[in-house]
């Protein structure tokens, strides 16, 4: 009998932050993928989050931020390397006089910790990451797509504002395939380290 989870976890990670087990799906005979929903034991429509980055970005138009948001390399292609809008967040940015006042507390002082009750949804359907585990959702905290090269006051902000939003979190809402250095001269086949993604915040 499978136990069933009282609120959305992320997978168990091994090296590279890559899960060990990927999330079970499956697909129906008119080509709908379906997830097994660890909190209720019954299989749902779901939807891959590479196959609506766009759609989300459309919706959540990236341009509305008062200042534009470090995005995929300018001298690629990258239409979906954005981080998607966030009404509250609009206004923030990287120098002290438009960074969220969360940013000069304490580091150390005790953060806000509330477990995600749900699953990131589109039209009725579970978002899945590249692995196929179902997005915990932070409402009004983290949004739902991020760009790999989001800066580090952005990173440590959305981790402030709740302590259980993990590494695996944001790496899981950004592009596992995208061009980096100056001029976009690298490739990257895979998701973003967690150690690079420590390293901005610090």
């Amino acid at each position: 009998m499978i136990k069933l989870l009282k609120s959305p976890m992320n997978p168990v990670c091994g090296a590279g932050n890559k899960p060990r087990e990927l999330g079970q799906t499956r697909n129906t005979w008119r080509g709908k993928i379906q997830y097994l929903n660890p909190m209720t034991g019954e299989w749902q429509a779901a939807v891959r989050l590479r196959d609506i980055r766009e759609k989300l970005l459309r919706e959540e138009d990236p341009n509305q931020y008062t200042i534009p948001k470090k995005h995929g390399n300018e001298h690629q292609k990258e239409p979906t390397n954005y981080t998607s809008f966030l009404q509250k967040d609009k206004e923030f940015g990287p120098e002290r006089d438009n960074r969220s006042h969360v940013l000069f507390q304490i580091k150390n002082a005790k953060l806000p910790t509330e477990k995600p009750t749900a699953y990131v949804m589109d039209d009725n359907r579970i978002v899945l990451d590249a692995y196929d585990h179902g997005l915990r959702d932070f409402p009004n905290v983290l949004p739902k797509v991020l760009s790999s090269e989001l800066e580090g006051h952005d990173i440590e902000y959305y981790y402030r504002q709740n302590a259980d939003i993990a590494d695996y979190d944001l790496i899981a809402r950004m592009p596992h395939a995208f061009h980096h250095g100056n001029e976009g001269q690298h490739y990257r086949d895979k998701p973003p380290r967690g150690g690079t993604i420590n390293q901005r915040a610090q």
